[in-house]
């Protein structure tokens, strides 16, 4: 049987902490949250390595020091209003709420949204709202939102989610090139994104190897 809390502990030490994760809160919210519990049974093992985990149907759980840079560069405090884009089962949300978030979390196969609802509630986690919706609509009954993180590679990023950000508010998501067919990971570009009135900055944080969301991909008629 694995020793999660060694695990965890690992994932810290040997991920985390090298690659410039280094605000105590995040560190402390990735060191408790059960990765585990939100990857296939089959994959549990496997949870803390740092790679990208299968959930089925194209969709990847990300690998922890990705996530843990991107929660990161968005300047998350504790009553930080965010939206989660591609929330798969709930692992980032779970993080975020650990964060003292207020979260919302959009996941758009039923499947994922599904048991995400299970695994928070298991968890006890009552601060994330799961939506099931398309994921380039957002929540744009419940913006704007002070972060959106898109939890995975996009080959774009709708506009209609860069028009869900408040004043000042941060986007962070990876954007990589064009892709073929399902890929464990493609290198793309993580990227931060603050709406500045009409207008939105960017910046440029890191390179990663990120699986794109199918449904985030250039075929479709969203612009960048």
């Amino acid at each position: 049987m694995m020793n999660t809390q060694m695990a965890r502990h690992n994932m810290i030490d040997g991920q985390l902490e090298p690659n410039q994760v280094t605000d105590p809160r995040i560190i402390a919210a990735l060191g408790v949250t059960p990765r585990e519990q939100f990857v296939p049974e089959i994959y549990a093992a496997n949870a803390y390595v740092d790679d990208n985990i299968p959930l089925g149907s194209g969709r990847f759980l990300m690998q922890p020091v990705a996530l843990g840079r991107l929660l990161q560069a968005a300047q998350i405090e504790v009553g930080t209003k965010v939206l989660v884009v591609a929330g798969n089962t709930g692992y980032s949300a779970a993080v975020l709420a650990q964060l003292g978030c207020q979260v919302t979390m959009v996941e758009e196969q039923r499947e994922l949204a599904d048991r995400a609802r299970r695994i928070l509630s298991d968890m006890g986690v009552r601060q994330v709202e799961i939506l099931t919706a398309a994921l380039h609509s957002g929540d744009p009954a419940h913006a704007p939102y002070e972060v959106i993180l898109i939890d995975g590679a996009v080959e774009i990023v709708p506009d209609a989610l860069k028009q869900q950000l408040a004043e000042g508010g941060r986007l962070v998501t990876l954007v990589a090139a064009a892709s073929g067919p399902e890929q464990q990971g493609v290198m793309a570009r993580a990227v931060l994104l603050q709406r500045l009135q009409a207008q939105f900055a960017q910046i440029i944080l890191f390179d990663a190897a990120v699986p794109v969301i199918p449904a985030l991909k250039a075929h479709s008629d969203f612009t960048l």
